[in-house]
């Protein structure tokens, strides 16, 4: 079981609020407030990868109750989400933690439902829309896609 470590920035059911690590001071700072939002994942980073948009790769991590802010955690991918932002690639690897009882649920892509994607969708357009800006989500894809990219991302 190859697992992956996550740095979580958002919490899951986090109101509004979207954080992000500050790399040059190590801290997580506040990056937008939204309205009506609530995010139904944690969010954040997978160390020691960079994608390419420079950034370490961006992680939704499903668990059972929600992760702390600033917490490394060990998480096996089983999907990604392939999107847009304004044009440019910015893919989400989808997580569960190791040791999660939700990691028997989650073993690829197809043990996701069409409900949960479509809350994912309706979560970026929402994002989008109160950003004023293009996100476009292209596909869903599974396990074995995930791990190439976070393998050809490693540094």
């Amino acid at each position: 079981m190859e697992t992956f470590k996550v740095f979580i920035e958002i919490p899951q059911s986090t109101v509004n609020n979207k954080y992000e690590l500050d790399h040059k001071t190590g801290k997580v700072v506040l990056d937008f407030v939204f309205e009506n939002l609530v995010w139904p994942f944690n969010y954040g980073e997978v160390i020691g990868t960079l994608g390419g948009d420079g950034d370490a790769l961006d992680a939704l991590v499903f668990s059972t109750e929600p992760l702390e802010q600033s917490d490394v955690v060990d998480c096996i991918p089983f999907g990604i989400v392939k999107m847009l932002d304004r044009g440019e690639v910015d893919d989400k690897l989808m997580f569960v933690p190791a040791d999660d009882p939700i990691s028997a649920k989650y073993k690829d892509i197809e043990d996701f439902s069409e409900p949960e994607k479509n809350q994912i969708k309706n979560l970026y357009a929402e994002i989008a829309r109160q950003k004023k800006k293009v996100v476009e989500i292209k596909d869903f894809l599974g396990k074995s896609q995930a791990l190439e990219e976070l393998n050809n991302s490693l540094v």
